[in-house]
């Protein structure tokens, strides 16, 4: 096995496999310095959630894809491939903090609409026009 990590086995059974690769020289509008930019996305299509959208900012547009399903990776290929797409990323963490406040924002809201509810029941709170 190379040690390249980017040469990782694929490991579909035979039945999900992409379909092979056209020769460079036969495609038209490809890119010879970049010869995957038209690679399969075959590895997506057996996912239970597979999530993706293009969000809109005044700057910019960004994508957020979520893929999801039963891991069929080996040990091996996790590994690589953890080396490749580390996990503690700025990006990353920014992103998990600002899902944390959102969340707890929203954790305080119900429990303020709930002591609210439970005030107005016993009489202990009136709200008046």
């Amino acid at each position: 096995m190379s040690s390249d990590p980017l040469d990782i086995p694929n490991e579909l059974p035979a039945d999900r496999q992409p379909p092979p690769a056209a020769p460079l020289e036969a495609s038209a509008g490809r890119d010879p310095a970049h010869p995957d930019q038209f690679r399969s996305r075959a590895w997506t299509a057996g996912h239970p959630i597979n999530l993706r959208m293009s969000v809109p900012f005044g700057f910019g547009r960004f994508y957020l894809t979520i893929v999801a399903g039963r891991e069929r990776r080996s040990a091996s290929r996790r590994r690589a491939e953890r080396r490749l797409h580390p996990i503690a990323t700025l990006g990353n963490i920014a992103l998990c903090a600002g899902c944390g406040v959102i969340v707890g924002l929203a954790v305080l809201a119900l429990i303020q609409l709930a002591l609210t509810f439970v005030l107005q029941q016993t009489g202990s709170l009136v709200i008046t026009p």
